[in-house]
């Protein structure tokens, strides 16, 4: 056998091992997903920073959502609604309307809540701001891999 196609047939396995590969690794995320339907637990989770990992070249290659994850549901506490205080009655509405508006504390997380860092595709980033909420799913003690409820397919 000549050094030819010695080469070809050791591409062709090497060929062969990355697809089997890819195969798997996407027929497992394709289980999982569906094991998260089924069983996982859906909850709100807080955006609390976005991130992008840019190269050099400033190509954007990872995009980062950092969540607050609820995992007891009855412990969110949404924000108050913010009023204007052209609308208050009298000076110390307006006044109390003008602190109310100020006061940032109000739009971060309260209660027990896990911080996760997960990837999202740029859909997902894009659409995802600061202080909103969003579905996320896990599984029961896997709540670090757990993924938005859009992601899942």
């Amino acid at each position: 056998m000549t050094n030819d196609k010695k080469l070809k047939i050791g591409g062709i396995v090497i060929g062969l091992l990355f697809f089997c590969f890819f195969a798997f690794v996407a027929l497992q995320n394709g289980q999982y997903n569906k094991k998260l339907r089924k069983e996982g637990i859906k909850t709100k989770a807080q955006v609390i920073a976005k991130d992008k990992l840019v190269t050099n070249k400033g190509k954007t290659k990872e995009r980062y959502l950092t969540l607050a994850v609820f995992e007891d549901t009855t412990a969110i506490v949404q924000p108050k609604e913010k009023i204007n205080p052209k609308d208050a009655k009298n000076i110390d509405d307006k006044i109390d309307a003008i602190f109310d508006n100020l006061n940032t504390s109000a739009s971060k997380p309260i209660g027990n809540y896990t911080t996760i860092t997960i990837t999202v595709p740029s859909e997902e980033y894009n659409s995802a701001n600061m202080n909103d909420f969003v579905d996320f799913v896990y599984l029961k003690d896997e709540i670090k891999k757990g993924k938005l409820y859009s992601m899942i397919d």
